[in-house]
């Protein structure tokens, strides 16, 4: 057996200590229980309050969900202040015993769902990397839009080719205000996106002058933060092909009649 597996099954010997690394985007946070700095092959982990509840167990490895305790203001359960992050918060933590960290054990992936939040703890909810075997996925539609969202894999479109450089000047709420947004025309960056400084993003759902409207308020954002805003797109084929030649990736079907033969009879 490995050195692990022996310190496991010792009444007397082992020595556990968890460390959890939760990334999100280009953010990595190495947090361990441990009340001192643990240095694994998955790299080094500072001491933190943080400790976990236990998990379900199945035939499948690390698939049970689990509560991950910490601080209020821990910087992932931050995440979740108000609105939850607009992608994923990955989540794997690592078993090891003291004295013999080189040899680690990832004991549960997955990634944070959600956090609930009671006097000055949270509590992050984790769900595992088999649970999204179950979701159904939405199969493509016959429709005139495209199926493709804008800068997707599917879409293909370049997303550096297609972005301002933008200050923020004032946001309230989900409104954010830039005289950046003004020097394009209306509308330009609905259906696109507003990412700062690489760590945060939102979804622009409308853009008159110098204000986008973002789908929902982003946490932290205050008035000469920088980032880009991106080009939208309404997933028509003019908009594909003028707007980002990109129409060999359309995935639209826009010779569909706009008459229902179920409401009106053609003439």
């Amino acid at each position: 057996m490995s050195p692990f597996e022996d310190l496991e099954e010792s009444k007397f010997s082992g020595k556990p200590v968890e460390c959890f690394r939760f990334t999100h985007g280009s953010r990595l946070w190495l947090f361990t229980s441990s009340d001192r700095e643990i240095q694994i092959p998955a790299g080094v982990f500072a001491p933190e309050v943080i400790r976990r509840g236990g998990s379900s167990q199945t035939d499948e490895d690390a698939s049970g969900n689990l509560d991950i305790f910490v601080k209020r203001d821990n910087p992932v359960a931050s995440l979740f202040v108000g609105f939850p992050p607009e992608s994923s918060v990955s989540l794997i933590i690592y078993r090891v015993h003291r004295g013999e960290e080189t040899d680690q054990k990832a004991i549960w992936t997955g990634s944070v769902v959600s956090a609930r939040f009671v006097g000055s703890e949270a509590t992050l909810v984790g769900s595992p990397l088999s649970a999204g075997l179950k979701r159904r996925i939405p199969g493509l539609t016959y429709q005139n839009p495209c199926n493709h969202y804008v800068y997707s894999t599917g879409c293909g479109a370049n997303p550096l080719l297609h972005r301002d450089p933008v200050t923020v000047t004032t946001v309230t709420g989900a409104q954010v205000v830039s005289n950046d947004f003004a020097l394009r025309a209306d509308g330009w960056y609905a259906g696109g996106k507003l990412e700062i400084a690489g760590r945060a993003t939102r979804l622009i759902v409308a853009h008159v002058g110098n204000t986008v409207t973002l789908m929902s308020p982003m946490p932290g954002l205050q008035s000469l933060d920088t980032g880009y805003a991106y080009k939208g797109c309404d997933r028509h084929l003019t908009t594909c092909r003028d707007g980002f030649s990109n129409l060999d990736n359309h995935y639209g079907f826009d010779a569909i009649p706009s008459r229902n033969p179920h409401d009106q009879r053609y003439a």
